[in-house]
């Protein structure tokens, strides 16, 4: 199944103009990838196609998995932005397993991140941008624990973030990296987040 979004793209002149996009499942597999449209705060509009895994891995083989399987797409370890993202999440992949890896990850050096330093802050991580603050959470009581899991630096942190399933309905926690859990993979269409 195809999907049509607009996205306004900003031309070196400036001007501002409307790209109509197809959204597609990464191999048209729309059995496996399920789809979800909603819109960002700022009113642009945007859809994600999720994946759940069906092996277990580290944070760092998930996020691997996700993007070199799906080298004609551009996917990634899934995002939860908001509220709604994080309850279709639940609903459609948590149901039935303890946990899945998502693409966050706590960064406790220092990180010079348009011309802040910022130290001890959780990130969201992909391919496709500079590494961003969560703006939203959904952290269940007593988390994120920061652990010592050993030296730590941007490129690998070592707490990663987890969406819990049956335990904790859509709750996150903070987990040792070299865990193994399900993963989610997503492929975002639309503006890209800001």
């Amino acid at each position: 199944m195809k999907y049509t979004y607009f996205c306004p793209i900003i031309f070196s002149l400036g001007v501002k103009n409307v790209l109509t996009s197809i959204c597609e499942a990464p191999n048209n597999d729309t059995k496996n990838w399920k789809y979800f449209q909603s819109t960002y705060e700022n009113g642009q509009e945007y859809g994600v196609y999720y994946y759940l895994s069906t092996q277990k891995a580290d944070a760092f083989s998930a996020a691997e998995f996700c993007t070199s399987t799906f080298k004609n797409n551009p996917v990634d370890l899934a995002k939860s932005l908001s509220q709604s993202e994080n309850n279709f999440l639940y609903v459609n992949y948590m149901q039935n397993i303890n946990a899945a890896w998502l693409s966050g990850g706590y960064v406790a050096g220092n990180l010079q991140l348009n011309a802040t330093n910022i130290s001890g802050e959780w990130f969201w991580f992909d391919s496709l941008r500079t590494p961003f603050l969560f703006d939203y959470t959904n952290w269940e009581v007593g988390q994120p624990k920061i652990s010592d899991f050993g030296s730590e630096n941007f490129y690998s942190p070592k707490n990663w973030l987890s969406i819990r399933g049956s335990n904790n309905p859509g709750r996150w926690a903070s987990e040792p990296s070299y865990k193994t859990n399900y993963f989610l993979c997503e492929k975002r269409c639309g503006t890209p987040i800001q």
